[in-house]
């Protein structure tokens, strides 16, 4: 398991000018594909309720949501992972194999809002 730790922080640490160009071809295919099914799901009660519950929350509201909102990271990567996965059918393209995309964009975009970074 220590590997499989090692090569993941190794990946995440790599300069984006040292990604392969495939590579990131397809994450922006995921990127692209989790987005559309986030938007998609807004109406979902799921990400109604998760709305209304990131609307009562304190914090600092610096991270968006779909569907017009802002919250704290931490309930913006809640709301839209859960918003974009209601309708499942993110991932579901054929040229991605995996069903990563709603584990990893919500928290990652939220962060990087926070920090003022560009996907």
């Amino acid at each position: 398991m220590e590997s499989l730790t090692s090569d993941i922080v190794d990946m995440a640490l790599r300069p984006a000018a040292k990604v392969p160009e495939q590579a990131l071809g397809f994450a922006r295919l995921s990127l692209l594909d989790w987005m559309t099914c986030g938007v998609a799901g807004t109406s979902e009660p799921l990400a109604l309720k998760l709305r209304q519950l990131a609307a009562g929350e304190g914090g600092l509201p610096v991270a968006s949501i779909f569907g017009g909102l802002q919250a704290p990271p931490r309930m913006a990567a809640l709301v839209n992972g859960a918003t974009s996965h209601a309708l499942d059918y993110d991932d579901t393209h054929f040229a991605h194999v995996g069903h990563l995309s709603v584990g990893i964009y919500p928290a990652a975009l939220a962060i990087a809002e926070m920090q003022d970074a560009s996907a």
